[in-house]
């Protein structure tokens, strides 16, 4: 939600099983904060983005705040949370707005196959060892990782908002020239490889 203003809504609100409270919700830059009863006066509970695991539109009864559908967020590293707002409509916006900041935050991961020629694998394996010819972490890039055989080398990347990123660093041909030993290994044009399924911890990713 960066560059874009904060969209805040009086709710209700509590933390695992504790009694709820009235105050307000705000769908900041960073994260969710929360104001209300519960906390002292200027303070605010902040739910940062990627904290979030999962959130959903809730309507057993037993889930409920004061009687009304609620907006129930599953967060690492603290109990689960409940939001209830004024009005179904005003919390089904909160939950998309919510989603779409989610997904912004949540780590991508996306893979540059590379055909070798025959006979490339120690060459390729060489040139592995020099490491990347651009600047890893000003790509926003969280985790990288090379996957080797004798007919691909496959580059794995793993961070924020990558898929335009690794776009224009398969189309670019100065980034293949910056590693001009690669020419010798390729055996043709690099292809993109994006994410379909993944595991972590029991949880399945997508």
């Amino acid at each position: 939600m960066s560059g874009s203003s904060a969209c805040s809504y009086a709710a209700i609100w509590a933390e695992s099983e504790d009694a709820p409270c009235s105050g307000c919700v705000v769908l900041a830059e960073e994260g969710l904060a929360l104001t209300g009863s519960a906390l002292p006066a200027g303070e605010a509970l902040l739910v940062r983005y990627a904290e979030v695991v999962e959130a959903e539109v809730v309507r057993a009864p037993s889930m409920r705040l004061n009687g009304y559908p609620t907006l129930r967020i599953e967060r690492r590293g603290g109990p689960p949370l409940r939001i209830s707002t004024i009005g179904l409509g005003v919390l089904g916006e909160l939950n998309q707005l919510l989603a779409t900041a989610i997904a912004s935050e949540q780590p991508q991961l996306v893979g540059i196959v590379v055909p070798l020629r025959k006979r490339a694998l120690a060459d390729a394996a060489a040139l592995i060892e020099q490491g990347p010819p651009f600047d890893l972490e000003a790509l926003g890039i969280e985790r990288h990782e090379v996957l080797l055989s004798e007919r691909e080398a496959i580059f794995v990347f793993e961070g924020r908002q990558l898929g335009e990123t690794m776009q224009r660093l398969v189309r670019d041909p100065s980034v293949w020239q910056a590693a001009s030993g690669w020419s010798r290994v390729i055996a043709g044009w690099p292809r993109l490889a994006e994410q379909r399924f993944g595991w972590h911890s029991g949880r399945r990713i997508r």
